[in-house]
């Protein structure tokens, strides 16, 4: 017999887009020119264990396209954290990767806003404003729902980042093998 485990992931999750700025930051001048256009930032989510009070827990794609993180929502950490604490497990894409591309092109002009700082900032914008398909009816936003943040590698260090740069957002991170220095 097949099992949702067995099944290939982009079957089981379609992708979304939330619409989020480009430029989160316009009064710091690395980003000039500022912009004040958005872009698509890609996520997909499995709401399969959801129950009121649960979390939103959300792995960080990191340098990669987040089709390469669908398995976690199959099985591993996510999968398991979504089951028992009855939560809404998500993959969201990094900016610059996959199909969430903020600019036309790889100029280094256009390059001006591929850094953690608005990377972090999209995630925190994600958890403020993303409206789940199927959910609609409830308010699944921080901070009206605890989100938890999960990465390794870059993204740990990025959850790391993330926590202590929004903690009114992100309830907890858990940043497996974070590539920090002190």
């Amino acid at each position: 017999s097949t099992t949702s485990h067995d099944v290939d992931p982009v079957t089981l999750y379609p992708a979304y887009n939330l619409s989020v700025p480009i430029d989160h930051f316009h009064n710091d001048s690395i980003y000039e020119p500022h912009s004040d256009e958005f872009f698509s930032l890609r996520y997909w989510f499995d709401a399969s264990h959801y129950q009121p009070g649960g979390p939103v827990i959300i792995i960080q794609s990191g340098e990669t396209s987040g089709e390469d993180r669908l398995p976690f929502l199959q099985k591993g950490i996510l999968a398991q954290l979504a089951q028992l604490t009855h939560g809404i497990g998500v993959v969201l894409e990094h900016r610059y990767y996959g199909t969430s591309f903020p600019t036309p092109d790889l100029s280094t002009e256009s390059l001006r806003f591929l850094t953690t700082d608005q990377a972090l900032a999209d995630e925190a914008y994600f958890a403020q404003h993303v409206v789940f398909k199927g959910l609609e009816d409830r308010n699944l936003t921080a901070p009206n729902v605890a989100y938890i943040g999960y990465g390794g590698s870059y993204a740990g260090a990025f959850n790391a980042f993330l926590r202590k740069l929004y903690p009114d957002v992100f309830w907890g991170t858990i940043s497996s093998s974070g590539v920090t220095e002190a």
